[in-house]
């Protein structure tokens, strides 16, 4: 559409997306407008791109601003840091973000003021906002796809990225349960 032929679009979008993320806002909007306006491929990669150095921001600002500022903004999802200083390490940090238990913003922030490590938290995020990164920017391509027509394609699409959510919200308990199995075997 028009949006893509604004001079330097993509890069706007990613500090855009980067600065409302760092600062708490909810980047869902965002992550839905780079599928709509830039497609799957590159809005993911943009998508991503945005997301990630919010997340980063957002750590650097909780070391930086304090417990009691950023519990402040965590309102009700406070309690949660207090869990998450007990599981700093990389796998527990991915699989909370590969399973959204801990909503993104409140992670962003918890982790920096949590005793987790900023290589353990840059990786596991980076790596573990990917699939819902894809699975969400093909979602509203797709949905965009369906209004401007092609509306069988596009519910068939849409079937297949919330089969890919659900698939992605089960996949670390299967991978648990396929290990457990292989350990008593």
């Amino acid at each position: 559409g028009r949006a893509r032929e604004v001079p330097a679009i993509g890069v706007l979008f990613v500090v855009a997306y980067a600065v409302a993320a760092g600062f708490g806002l909810p980047a869902t909007a965002f992550t839905l407008a780079g599928g709509a306006i830039f497609g799957t491929a590159l809005g993911s990669l943009l998508n991503w791109i945005g997301a990630t150095l919010g997340a980063l921001t957002a750590y650097w600002l909780a070391r930086k601003l304090g417990s009691s500022a950023v519990r402040n903004l965590l309102g009700r999802h406070a309690r949660r840091l207090d869990s998450l200083t007990e599981k700093t390490g990389f796998a527990a940090l991915i699989r909370l973000r590969l399973i959204p238990i801990v909503p993104f913003n409140a992670l962003n922030f918890a982790a920096g003021l949590a005793p987790v490590p900023f290589r353990s938290y840059a990786l596991s995020t980076a790596l573990g906002i990917i699939p819902g990164t894809i699975v969400y920017t093909y979602f509203a391509d797709s949905l965009l796809a369906g209004v401007t027509g092609a509306r069988s394609r596009a519910l068939m699409h849409v079937a297949v990225a919330g089969s890919l959510l659900i698939a992605i919200s089960f996949g670390p308990a299967i991978a648990r349960r396929i290990r457990r199995k292989r350990a008593g075997a």
